[in-house]
């Protein structure tokens, strides 16, 4: 009985503790468990409010109820951050053996240092564009340090007429390719080099693997499997930042301050001159994929930021009082701008009205920067950390890689009818071979609106620095296809204002570049190239294999032959590039590689409109090394026999090691290069992909490089 009496003591004074620290009063009557319902129900009320508030300021520190953490919008932002910095630190490491092998080979302070900026010649450089360009008769130097000819006047109007066209029957291999110059052939020999450091690398490797057909039909995406994994690993980082431990229902702030976090990103991804493309060792295009894919995870993110609190505003029925604010108009507006970057970066729209596409670009991205500045403390860090680096890219952009001044140009149509020849005098070096240069013509033929346009175009040679040539320029060959394409072939056609084969005009033009480029891959380091063309983009692999024979005349290539495959529609285009074609076919006592090898190489012209065969045996018989077929080209077959080739080579380099006791040349893989439609890039990516891996291994890999068109 006391034991009872006092057991009830003990509860009534427990009971009478918590109503003192829960504040309820003891005439309540409500009972221990009632008490503590109560307690727990305003717990988990003020650890809500917290919560709220903590995701409304983004700042605080996480906290704990149970075996459940909830996250504060500042710590997700910082693990994504940090998780980004992680990727792209990944990537940077793989490429930095190749930035090394850049940085110490070549000469003045490494081969890095190439293709940042196109020096202006001196004012002497363009007296001499009242003409073609300067040939001598007689003894001349060929291009590309080939070997000296024998070379008469007759036999220059012979095989040039002054209709531009070619007469195969008259022509001769060592009558073709004389119109360039002249070249000083004790430069180009008397510095011998050796070819630069061969690196296997995983990653082109990796992202160049085919994508299944049946996975780019379902979803309309034109992606390699390596682009693809890159997309979703990204993908899920940012879903992960966006939604874990978040519902975006009741807390949309997460989704815009992920959305915010990652504009620094895609600045730095989409800047031509942009830091972190640099590090990357590739070019600005090769992740435009990424750039576009975090564009529309921004875009999502910012939806869905501003749908939720709209829906909020409007239920409460204050959205006109609320849009008044400079919080939620300045948000708005930012939203607006995001929208019209997406929706103009359509592949619709962007290829069919690509100067519309810039414009909105342009004020999409100034808007919504400005308006995110103005929304919310938080967005302000992002918002400058992406307005510097674009403006570190256009001060770099203006400072070096843009001529302010317009610069003289020739005009030249071919005889084809469709592709107008472009020469620059005044730029003779600066570019690496693959890079591109944009192009603004200034001239009243062109019109208005086309004055106003720039394109871009890849440089078809090598610069002077690399071919040895003093009297080369920078060559662009630019097919009419478009409304300025046409233009400026109309405008080359319109009136001959210089003598020449088929006449020439002169034209002021502004330059931009160089840009793009195979980054850090280097085709001299490769023991077997193979390089295909598909319509224009023959204008990429005449930059590479110019680039090629000449590095061969100072023992600076490794390869032993170059294959190069043009895939043309018309006979008459062949025609018309034959004398930029066979000066790249002539045999020299000094093109040899580094191991003693002489470098050849061998072109063959597939020809889909060709209908008659004698015309066909006609062109292969300007030069031995020149084959002209019909149809379409077999590229598995083309590939295989190029693998087997490699692999043969490197039997004989060993035999030849065992015999001479010698130390065995290692055989330094294959470099595929490829210039054309996305079709042709498809086949090679499948066709690279399908070969067998223990060959593969034996030649030290091979490596697709690409450009589309």
């Amino acid at each position: 009985m006391t034991h009872s009496f006092a057991r009830s003591g003990f509860i009534k004074h427990r009971q009478s503790s918590l109503h003192s620290k829960t504040g309820l009063s003891a005439r309540s009557g409500l009972t221990v468990s009632e008490a503590l319902a109560e307690l727990l129900a305003s717990n988990i009320t003020a650890l809500a409010a917290s919560n709220a508030s903590t995701s409304t300021t983004k700042s605080g520190s996480s906290s704990t109820t149970g075996t459940t953490t909830v996250y504060t919008n500042s710590e997700v932002m910082v693990v994504f951050l940090i998780v980004c910095a992680v990727i792209f630190g990944t990537f940077v490491v793989a490429a930095h053996p190749r930035i090394l092998i850049r940085l110490f080979s070549g000469s003045k302070g490494g081969e890095i240092w190439a293709g940042w900026l196109i020096p202006k010649a001196s004012q002497n450089a363009e007296a001499g564009t009242g003409t073609r360009t300067e040939v001598q008769v007689g003894k001349v130097g060929m291009i590309h340090g080939l070997s000296e000819v024998s070379l008469d006047e007759k036999a220059m109007s012979s095989s040039f007429p002054s209709d531009g066209s070619l007469d195969l029957k008259t022509v001769r291999p060592l009558d073709v390719g004389v119109r360039f110059g002249t070249v000083d052939t004790q430069s180009s020999y008397s510095s011998r080099t050796v070819p630069p450091v061969y690196f296997p690398s995983f990653l082109p490797t990796l992202l160049n693997l085919p994508l299944p057909r049946f996975i780019e039909r379902l979803f309309s995406i034109d992606l390699t499997t390596g682009q693809l994994f890159v997309l979703v690993m990204y993908g899920l980082v940012v879903g992960l930042a966006t939604f874990w431990f978040c519902d975006p229902r009741t807390d949309p702030s997460r989704s815009g301050v992920i959305a915010t976090a990652q504009l620094p990103f895609v600045v730095a991804l989409g800047c031509k001159n942009s830091i972190a493309v640099m590090l990357l060792g590739r070019s600005r295009e090769k992740f435009n994929y990424v750039h576009r894919f975090m564009g529309k995870l921004i875009f999502i993110g910012s939806s869905i930021h501003t749908w939720v609190f709209g829906q909020k505003y409007i239920r409460q029925k204050a959205f006109e009082k609320k849009l008044h604010t400079e919080l939620v108009l300045a948000g708005f507006i930012a939203w607006l701008g995001v929208a019209l970057v997406t929706v103009s970066s359509f592949p619709i729209v962007r290829r069919r009205a690509f100067e519309f596409f810039q414009v909105c670009h342009w004020v999409g991205f100034m808007t919504t920067l400005i308006a995110l500045y103005f929304h919310v403390d938080f967005c302000k860090p992002y918002c400058l950390s992406a307005l510097g680096l674009y403006a570190i890219d256009l001060l770099y952009q203006f400072t070096l890689k843009k001529h302010l001044l317009p610069l003289q140009a020739v005009l030249t149509p071919l005889a084809d009818g469709e592709t107008t020849m472009v020469e620059i005098p005044r730029m003779k070096t600066g570019w690496r071979t693959g890079q591109y240069v944009t192009i603004r013509v200034i001239d009243s033929g062109m019109g208005f609106s086309k004055i106003c346009q720039k394109h871009p175009f890849t440089i078809a040679n090598a610069p002077s620095s690399v071919s040895g040539m003093d009297g080369d320029c920078l060559r662009l060959f630019i097919k009419s296809s478009g409304g300025w394409t046409k233009k400026l072939s109309a405008l080359s056609r319109g009136g001959n204002t210089l003598d020449g084969p088929l006449g020439s005009r002169q034209v002021r033009v502004l330059i931009e570049g160089p840009y793009g480029g195979l980054g850090n891959t280097l085709t001299t380091s490769f023991s077997s190239v193979l390089l295909l063309a598909g319509g224009s983009g023959i204008t990429f692999v005449l930059a590479q294999a110019a680039g090629l024979v000449a590095r061969a005349a100072s023992g600076g290539c490794r390869a032993d032959r170059v294959d190069v495959v043009w895939i043309v529609r018309h006979d008459r285009t062949l025609e018309s590039f034959l004398p930029y074609l066979t000066p790249l076919l002539r045999p020299t006592r000094a093109r040899k590689t580094s191991e003693g090898i002489r470098l050849n190489i061998h072109i063959h012209v597939y020809v889909t409109g060709m209908k008659s065969l004698p015309t066909a045996h006609a062109l292969s018989a300007v030069h031995p090394d020149l084959h002209v077929h019909q149809g379409r080209p077999p590229v598995l077959t083309l590939v295989q026999h190029k693998l087997e080739a490699t692999l043969v080579r490197g039997a004989m380099s060993e035999k030849k090691g065992e015999n001479e006791m010698e130390e065995k040349p290692r055989i330094c893989g294959l470099v595929v290069g490829v210039c054309g439609p996305g079709g042709l890039i498809r086949d090679v990516r499948e066709v690279v992909g399908g070969l067998n891996s223990d060959d593969v291994k034996r030649i030290g890999g091979v490596e697709v490089v690409t450009e589309c068109f």
